[in-house]
C-alpha cells in the first residue's frame, strides 16, 4: 500500500466513526436546545408570577388605603349613639 492510500475497510471505519460522532453531537445539540427552551419558559413563568404578585400587592395596598379613607370620613359616635358631624355639631 502506498503512503496516503486507504483501503475500503479503513475508509468505512473512518466514515462510521464520523457518523457516530455526528449523531452524538446532534443529540447534544438537541439537548442544549431543549434546556435553553425550558430555561426561557421558566424565566417567562417567573416573570409573570412576579408581575401577578406585584399587581396583587398594589391591589391590596389600594384596598387598604380606600378602607382607611372610608374609616376616616365616617362620623364618630359616642357611647350614647350621638354622632358628631364635620362641623362639630352633635346630632341624634
Amino acid at each position: 500500500m502506498e503512503l496516503g492510500e486507504l483501503t475500503p475497510e479503513q475508509v468505512d471505519a473512518i466514515v462510521t466513526q464520523a457518523e457516530d460522532r455526528a449523531l452524538k453531537q446532534e443529540a447534544i445539540d438537541e439537548r442544549e436546545k431543549k434546556l435553553a427552551r425550558e430555561k426561557r419558559m421558566a424565566e417567562k413563568a417567573a416573570k409573570e408570577l412576579a408581575e401577578k404578585q406585584e399587581a396583587a400587592e398594589k391591589a391590596a395596598a389600594a384596598a387598604a388605603a380606600k378602607e382607611e379613607t372610608k374609616t376616616e370620613t365616617q362620623p364618630k359616635s359616642d357611647s350614647d349613639g350621638n354622632t358628631e358631624n364635620e362641623t362639630g355639631n352633635e346630632s341624634s
